[in-house]
Order: structure tokens, then C-alpha cells, then sequence
């Protein structure tokens, strides 16, 4: 515990002071102090990015949720610009991994100032629509399908990669699990085995033709 009173709350009778609610400008400010904090004790790396899923996904993501349906383009576009600094300072290719599709997509939409392709993607998570599941393999990866995939709108695959476990319909999605170096070994080495034995079922057929002619 404190020695000492390290923060006091009066509230208001309406319920409407600024430390409760707030501005979205005092939002952008909360979020620029704890990047700001976490970058300051430590390095860019795993452990930096793993602390800052806190105020990118709890502290400025909303501010790219729902509501922003509802509010003016003045607003809408001020955002942009309040997120586009921190975006450009603290978003990396290994936080992004840590965060959920549709979390990872809105923000990949404001790093790249694309206001008009986040609205899009508001809209079909505020209806609750369901991302279609997209597999490929070699390498395994596995899609949600939010809107402007593969579309040629520029958004990268990568937005759109399943990284951590999702929940889509009640039904739990997890990542592929990468192969072990073993396992492509020996996948390997059973294709190096049937291309060997091809080869001398072919070799064998071949003689076999060559002999019977010669008899002839």
C-alpha cells in the first residue's frame, strides 16, 4: 500500500467528470504516456512488444471501434491523426502478431491512413458478421476473411492471419502449428524415397521393352 494519498477521486453528482469519461483527446494523451513509458525502460523486442498490447489494444483501439460510426468527419479525421504518430513509432510486424484479427486489421487500416477501408471493417464487426475461414498450406496459415481481403485494396494477408486463438460463431479457432524442423526433414526424406523408387520402377519397364525387342 501507499504511504501516502497518491490519487484522490471527487465525483460529481451527474457521474460525467473527466478522469471517468474523458475526451478522446485525453485518450490519444493516456496512450502517447504509457508507449512512451514502456519505450523508455525498454528496448524494441519481444518483451517491449508484449507490453505494449496493453495500450494499443485497451487504451487506443477503441477509439476505432463502433462509435466512430456516429461521429463527425472532423473527429474521424483527428483520430487519424493522433493515432498516426504513435503508429509510426511503437506499431512493429511482432506486436501486430499478438493481437486478433479484427484488432490487428483496424490498426493495420490507420497506419496506413486508410479511414475509408477501417469504416468498412467497423461496420461488419459491429453487425457481428462472421470472416470466412481461408486454410492454405505450405506454410500452413490460416485467414479471417474481413472485408477488403484480397481485394486489391492494398491491405497486406498478414492483417488478416490467424496468430492467436479467436473465437468466430462459438467456435474456437487457434493458429496453425508451425512443422518442426524433424517433421520437414522427414517429409524430405519420404520424397527423396518416392521419387528413387519411381525412377527404378521406370528404369525396369524400360529395360524390360528393350530386352523383348532384341529377342524379336
Amino acid at each position: 500500500m501507499a504511504d501516502y494519498t497518491c490519487y484522490y477521486l471527487v465525483g460529481r453528482d451527474d457521474g460525467k467528470h473527466v478522469t471517468k469519461s474523458g475526451d478522446y483527446v485525453l485518450r490519444f494523451d493516456s496512450a502517447r504516456a504509457l508507449m512512451g513509458l514502456i519505450a523508455d525502460h525498454l528496448p524494441p523486442g519481444p518483451r517491449r512488444d508484449s507490453l505494449m498490447v496493453r495500450p494499443f489494444v485497451i487504451t487506443l483501439l477503441p477509439q476505432f471501434g463502433p462509435g466512430l460510426l456516429k461521429q463527425p468527419e472532423a473527429v474521424r479525421a483527428r483520430k487519424m491523426e493522433l493515432a498516426a504518430p504513435l503508429i509510426a513509432a511503437y506499431w512493429t510486424p511482432g506486436l501486430a502478431r499478438r493481437l486478433k484479427v479484427n484488432e490487428r486489421l483496424r490498426l493495420t487500416c490507420v497506419a496506413n491512413d486508410r479511414l475509408d477501408l477501417l469504416l468498412d471493417v467497423v461496420r461488419f464487426v459491429k453487425a457481428k458478421s462472421e470472416p470466412a475461414l481461408v486454410r492454405e498450406e505450405r506454410p500452413a496459415r490460416l485467414y479471417l476473411a474481413y472485408p477488403h481481403f484480397r481485394d486489391g485494396s492494398g491491405l497486406p494477408d498478414p492483417a488478416y492471419e490467424v496468430t492467436v486463438t479467436e473465437w468466430i460463431g462459438g467456435r474456437r479457432i487457434e493458429p496453425p502449428e508451425p512443422k518442426s524442423f524433424l517433421s520437414l526433414v522427414r517429409r524430405a526424406v519420404r520424397g527423396i524415397r518416392r521419387r528413387a523408387l519411381r525412377a527404378v520402377r521406370s528404369g525396369r519397364v524400360r529395360g524390360g521393352r528393350t530386352g523383348t525387342r532384341t529377342r524379336a
